[in-house]
């Protein structure tokens, strides 16, 4: 269960990532992560980026 938790929240930071400008100690705080360094480990395990580089890579994306 904690597993579909932390799951559901990355799908969400991924978003808050791409269509907001909030920080990544916001995005943390706002999704209930413990702190944003754990919130960035967890991040970057599944999505083998750190959130900084998933917005940069999403933005660049997008912006072209």
């Amino acid at each position: 269960m904690k597993k579909y938790l932390t799951d559901i929240k990355l799908i969400e930071a991924t978003k808050l990532l791409t269509d907001t400008n909030l920080s990544i100690s916001t995005i943390a705080e706002k999704l209930n992560f413990s702190g944003t360094k754990y919130f960035t480990q967890i991040f970057q395990s599944k999505y083998k980026l750190t959130p900084k580089e998933y917005r940069l890579k999403r933005t660049k994306t997008n912006g072209e």
